[in-house]
């Protein structure tokens, strides 16, 4: 294509009179010269082009990005712990008994599986990621401990009604699996006395805590 316009060009250089031959033939020469500059310079910035977008699409980019998205995730200590396991199967039952009483005959009782899901998922996220131990100021096996006390009592009630009251099926799913629900938190808050006693026991400061994902049996004595 070059080599047809440089024949062109130089048709019409031939065809013109002398004073503006001059100017077309320095006209030409600029934009070959401008041309090869600019083949030059694109050969010099291809591969530094390449080489950034490598840069950008590599995956070791990826490999550093992946430690912001795992701290939110739970820790496979904390959820190897028996704490951790607790939160998780209440965060579960939660849920799925807020989806049978939001599909059932008996949603007036929707609200309270919620609630209970989004502590226990906040809990979760807490522990996991030891928020507690950044604000001491609130107690946090206390506020776990009366969690449980009312989620258990909570989902005892409205499980009885849900079965008693309601013939659908939803109802009884959700009623079946509140039950479920009321043991994990009633067996949650007896860990929780057990390890708030012994803590009290061993005359403990104020301002320390008892561990929260404490793996070891409690005594009931």
């Amino acid at each position: 294509m070059l080599c047809f316009c440089t024949l062109r060009f130089r048709a019409v250089i031939i065809s013109v009179s002398t004073p503006r031959r001059d100017t077309l033939i320095f006209a030409l020469h600029y934009i070959l010269s401008r041309r090869c500059q600019l083949q030059e310079l694109k050969a010099l910035c291809k591969p530094s082009f390449i080489s950034a977008m490598g840069d950008i699409e590599s995956p070791d980019s990826t490999r550093t990005r992946q430690p912001g998205i795992l701290a939110l995730l739970p820790s496979k200590d904390f959820v190897s712990s028996r704490k951790g396991q607790l939160l998780i199967a209440e965060v579960v039952l939660s849920f799925i008994t807020f989806i049978c009483f939001a599909a059932s005959t008996a949603a007036a009782f929707v609200t309270a599986p919620l609630v209970e899901f989004l502590a226990a998922l906040f809990l979760l996220f807490a522990y996991s990621t030891k928020i507690n131990e950044r604000f001491k100021g609130f107690h946090w096996p206390l506020m776990d401990f009366l969690r449980c006390v009312s989620a258990s009592i909570i989902y005892f009630i409205i499980s009885i009604m849900a079965v008693s009251k309601y013939t659908d099926g939803a109802s009884k799913a959700a009623g079946v699996f509140g039950f479920i629900a009321t043991i994990v938190f009633a067996l949650d808050f007896y860990i929780i006395f057990n390890d708030l006693a012994n803590f009290l026991k061993q005359g403990g400061d104020s301002n320390e805590e008892p561990p929260a994902d404490n793996d070891s049996d409690s005594d009931s004595d």
